[in-house]
Order: C-alpha cells, then structure tokens, then sequence
C-alpha cells in the first residue's frame, strides 16, 4: 500500500528540518507542502468523493422509485382485487377496509344467504402479510372474534 500525500509531505518536513533548514525557511516549506496537498485533495481527492457521492444518490433515488412503483401498483392491485377473474368470492360480497387488512368477506350475501365472513388480505410479488396482520390471523384462528352492538343514546346530541 502506497503512502498518501499528507504522509510523504509530513516525511519531507521532517527530512529537511533534520537536514538544518530552520526559521521562515522551514515554515514556508510547510506551507507550500500544505497547499499542495490542499490542490491534491481539492483536484483528485475531493471530485472523487462527489462522483461515488452523485452515483449513491442515483442509485438510491432508483430504489426509491421503483419501490414507490411497487407500493403504488399494490394498493390499485388490492382495490381491484375483487374484479379479477381468479378471486374466489363475489364482488359484492367484499367490503374494502384498506388498514388493518384489506377486505372483509360477506361470502354469499349476493345471493342473499351469508355462509360465512371472510377476513381478506391481498399481496403482490413477494410481500408478506405484516406482523400486526399475522397477529389478527392468529385472533381470528383462536376464536377472538366477536359482534358488537354499540347503541347511541337518544339524549346525545351529535
């Protein structure tokens, strides 16, 4: 591995103050060392690091976008789920909810007979169902699942 310029200049420094140039002499041969290892570094070293800079922000803002598509092309998927050929309930049947999950099922209400409610979440590609999907996925496998009443009184003014 090669010295850096900083390490050479630092060694010429060194060399000629052993060598007896002392006073204004040696402070002037610093500082010529100095710029030129400022030259150095504003000329090769600092462009360098802009270019690796520019291609990490390229790189990255094409990351972004294509995730963004990816997000975007999934939620207008999740909407129109229910129009697709191979979803295996009616399109009546499914109520969007977005968030938590993405459909609830009235499997059969269309035909006027409800056999059953479906909780529904629909992926794309590779997605995963989210951690608080799977917790609901579990309530809904042990049996926590329950239908409220919530009654409003009459002598609230809304």
């Amino acid at each position: 591995m090669g010295l850096s310029l900083p390490v050479v200049c630092c060694i010429i420094v060194v060399h000629i103050s052993d060598a007896g140039l002392s006073g204004i002499w040696l402070v002037l041969l610093a500082a010529a060392l100095v710029s030129i290892v400022l030259m150095y570094y504003r000329g090769f070293v600092i462009p360098r690091l802009q270019r690796r800079h520019s291609i990490e922000i390229e790189k990255v803002s094409a990351q972004r976008i294509e995730q963004s598509k990816a997000v975007t092309r999934g939620l207008y998927t999740e909407q129109l789920a229910p129009f697709l050929p191979n979803f295996p309930y009616h399109p009546s049947d499914a109520r969007f909810l977005g968030s938590p999950v993405d459909f609830i099922v009235f499997d059969g209400m269309s035909e006027g007979d409800i056999k059953r409610i479906v909780i529904s979440e629909i992926k794309t590609g590779k997605s995963q169902l989210t951690t608080r999907q799977r917790h609901i996925k579990k309530l809904v496998q042990a049996g926590n699942v329950e239908f409220d009443v919530f009654r409003i009184d009459d002598h609230i003014d809304i």
